[in-house]
């Protein structure tokens, strides 16, 4: 994904803090996972709309989904 994309789906985020929490957390599960950054089983799945920000792949399945918030509630 290029910079200028990343830098376009990081700000649909609320706020820094709401990205840098989802970003903290991919990073536990990816870690506790012990999946490195070359490995190709895991990348993020940007989607061009919709409420999906930054979902997270691994072997061809959605694993973690970060959604715009509904009615001021998260929805992870």
């Amino acid at each position: 994904m290029s910079g200028s994309r990343l830098l376009n789906h990081l700000k649909r985020f609320r706020d820094v803090r709401e990205a840098s929490s989802y970003l903290d957390f991919v990073g536990d599960l990816l870690t506790e996972l012990a999946l490195r950054s070359d490995d190709l089983r895991f990348h993020f799945n940007p989607t061009g709309s919709g409420n999906s920000i930054l979902p997270l792949t691994i072997n061809n399945r959605y694993v973690i989904v970060k959604e715009r918030d509904r009615g001021g509630v998260a929805t992870w």
